[in-house]
């Protein structure tokens, strides 16, 4: 009898592949952790490691690119990255805090899976395992700047008594500079500090939920437009609350803002926050004698 002895093996020349699950956005205002998953085929938990390439700037032609420890010069796609081991399901490469991301810089990040026997994922696809961002940590701005009234512009700053408002109107600003920085919204909070109710653009109502905020149009700085031949913006419109303001009252008008990043404007006071007296009713006058 002739031993005989037999070897079993699989072929794997299928390409991994890898997601790029967070950044996930444009601009982004935290990234200690780059993360996402990956898979192979026919097994799926045969992803060896997770190849990250980030470079600066953004765009066919970087001139930086991180080796893990410093920025160094970009000579190549995937000539210098970090890697990850592992990465089924997911990753995750911690970065460290020398990468010093700054604002007004265009970033990339790539990723490519490499299995356990060598094969690596061809190509990038934008969305999918590919992500360019901008950093932005800087909070956005927003003032309180005036009131139309019978038709003129009345400064917040010299004007605490208004007889008329049809419009509020206010600057914003955000660093840095678009593309590097985008503002998102501003938001306006209107109070009647008289019926202790506030003014839900939405639904057409004065309210008593003290979180109600408005949107306003992001028109060469900011405007909140109310007129009463507007649906949407019939401040007559009242609820069982009376409050109203066609017949006047005092008024406390906040406003911040926010960014495509995520940071909020905090109110640290001065020209967000601001406190009216509304007076639409004249004056009467008679004689005695």
């Amino acid at each position: 009898v002739v031993n005989q002895s037999s070897n079993s093996f699989s072929c794997d020349n299928q390409l991994p592949s890898s997601i790029l699950g967070y950044p996930a956005s444009d601009y982004v205002n935290d990234l200690t952790a780059i993360t996402g998953f990956a898979l192979d085929s026919p097994q799926a938990s045969k992803v060896g490691r997770v190849d990250v390439e980030i470079s600066r700037p953004a765009g066919a032609n970087p001139t930086q690119v991180w080796n893990g420890t410093n920025w160094v010069a970009y000579t190549g796609s995937f000539n210098t990255y970090v890697s990850v081991a592992g990465g089924y399901p997911n990753w995750t490469y911690n970065v460290p805090p020398a990468i010093n991301w700054s604002e007004g810089v265009y970033y990339q990040v790539k990723t490519r899976a490499v299995d356990t026997v060598g094969n690596k994922e061809s190509g990038t696809t934008y969305g999918v395992n590919e992500r360019a961002f901008y950093y932005d940590v800087s909070l956005p701005t927003a003032t309180l700047v005036n009131v139309l009234e019978d038709g003129v512009a009345a400064p917040f700053a010299s004007r605490p008594y208004l007889h008329d408002i049809k419009q509020i109107n206010g600057a914003v600003s955000d660093y840095p500079d678009f593309p590097y920085g985008k503002l998102s919204t501003v938001k306006l909070k209107i109070a009647n500090l008289d019926k202790g109710c506030y003014w839900n653009d939405a639904s057409g109502l004065w309210e008593t939920n003290s979180t109600l905020e408005n949107n306003v149009d992001l028109v060469s700085g900011w405007s909140f437009l109310y007129d009463q031949n507007d649906f949407h913006v019939s401040w007559s419109t009242g609820s069982n609350l009376a409050c109203n303001w066609i017949n006047g009252g005092i008024f406390k008008f906040t406003v911040y803002s926010l960014d495509a990043a995520g940071n909020v404007e905090t109110h640290p006071g001065g020209l967000n926050n601001v406190t009216v007296v509304y007076d639409p009713q004249k004056p009467l006058s008679s004689l005695t004698n």
